[in-house]
C-alpha cells in the first residue's frame, strides 16, 4: 500500500512524500515553494483538500495549499499571523486557530476556506 505524507520542511518547502509499506521505500512525490521556514502544517477539517502551513517568521504568515488528487499542490492564499514566528496551527469550527512564538491569535479565517484570506 501506498501513503502520501505532508512534510512542512523547515527549508521554503512544503513536500509530499510516498511511503510504498510493501517496498519499504520513502520517495519524494511534490514538492512547493512557499517561504520561509514552514513548520507546522494543518488539515482543513470541512474542506480535505486545503492544508495551512505556518511560516515560522518575524512577519509571521500562513499559507493556504489546495491540493489536487495527485498530490501536487498550489499556494491559494495567505494571511498574518498577527505576531512573530506562528508555530502552532489548528482549524477548527470554522476558525483557525494561530499560536505565535510571540502572541496567539485565533484567526478570521474560514476553515471551509475563503480564496481571500
Amino acid at each position: 500500500m501506498v501513503y502520501r505524507i505532508l512534510t512542512a520542511t523547515y527549508t521554503d518547502r512544503v513536500e509530499t512524500l510516498l511511503f510504498n509499506s510493501e517496498a519499504k521505500s520513502l520517495s519524494i512525490a511534490s514538492s512547493l515553494t512557499v517561504g520561509h521556514h514552514p513548520s507546522w502544517i494543518t488539515p482543513n477539517p470541512e474542506n480535505q483538500i486545503i492544508w495551512f502551513t505556518a511560516l515560522e517568521q518575524e512577519d509571521g504568515r500562513v499559507v493556504a495549499i489546495e491540493y489536487d488528487k495527485e498530490g501536487k499542490g498550489k499556494v491559494v492564499g495567505d494571511l498574518s499571523s498577527e505576531g512573530e514566528e506562528p508555530c502552532t496551527l489548528v482549524a477548527y469550527k470554522g476558525d483557525l486557530l494561530i499560536g505565535n512564538v510571540s502572541f496567539f491569535f485565533v484567526g478570521s479565517l474560514s476553515s471551509r476556506y475563503s480564496p481571500t484570506l
